[in-house]
């Protein structure tokens, strides 16, 4: 049922479909017990749920692990590996741009259309306690 309560009037917009039988009493017990049956259906679907996302999550998690480890690796063979697996320093420009392509830049203008500007901002001093933001070189 919608009320309509513009200039302080009130109107149904719906008329009831059963008539009030008062040698009837409403089953509101019943209703009350749907409610809280559907209820606890729903929350035993959601932990369902999560506990197979969980389990999917771990499987993924173990996969990952076994293609890490490869036992029928010689000693030598490992050594190697490891030695080529050289880290390089990175510069901070170099880690900025890397912290960028992790969350999905591709070197272009930031931007839905990538309209943005491609050059990072700079800070430059002007007194000793002030200084102002410019646009970097491309």
């Amino acid at each position: 049922m919608k009320l309509d309560t513009r200039n302080g009037l009130i109107e149904v917009l719906e008329v009831p479909t059963t008539k009030y039988d008062p040698s009837k009493p409403n089953d509101f017990e019943f209703i009350l017990a749907q409610r809280r049956r559907k209820k606890k259906d729903l929350e035993k679907d959601l932990k369902q749920a999560r506990q197979i996302k969980q389990m999917k999550i771990e499987e993924e998690r173990r996969q990952k692990q076994a293609e890490k480890v490869n036992l029928d690796v010689s000693g030598e063979e490992a050594f190697l590996m490891r030695a080529n697996k050289t880290t390089k320093k990175l510069t901070g420009k170099q880690k900025v741009q890397q912290m960028m392509a992790n969350m999905g830049w591709g070197g272009k203008g930031l931007g839905i259309d990538e309209q943005g500007i491609t050059a990072p901002l700079i800070h430059q001093k002007i007194s000793k306690s002030t200084g102002k933001i410019v646009k970097g070189r491309e």
